[in-house]
């Protein structure tokens, strides 16, 4: 792995990313998304996140996939700069 890889990977946020793939009706993928925010943006749901020192990020399903496009643009550039290949 090249230098300029390694440094790129260790100035990075570990992330655990969760979200839903919107395929379905729209409607219904606001209002799960709507439910889950007010429950982790409560006060107890914050404080156990940031114990575990993580940050919590909410948002819309579509700023979810606009981020989601955004990785992975960057890591597919990563991959061709550094000449990658997946192993079997």
């Amino acid at each position: 792995m090249t230098t300029a890889l390694m440094d790129t990977m260790q100035n990075s946020a570990t992330m655990l990313i969760t979200g839903i793939d919107s395929g379905g009706p729209l409607v219904k993928f606001d209002r799960l998304n709507q439910a889950v925010a007010e429950v982790m943006d409560t006060p107890q749901m914050r404080a156990s996140v940031q114990e575990k020192g993580c940050e919590l990020a909410l948002g819309t399903p579509e700023e979810f996939a606009a981020f989601n496009r955004r990785e992975f643009e960057f890591w597919q550039k990563m991959v061709k700069q550094h000449g990658l290949q997946a192993k079997d």
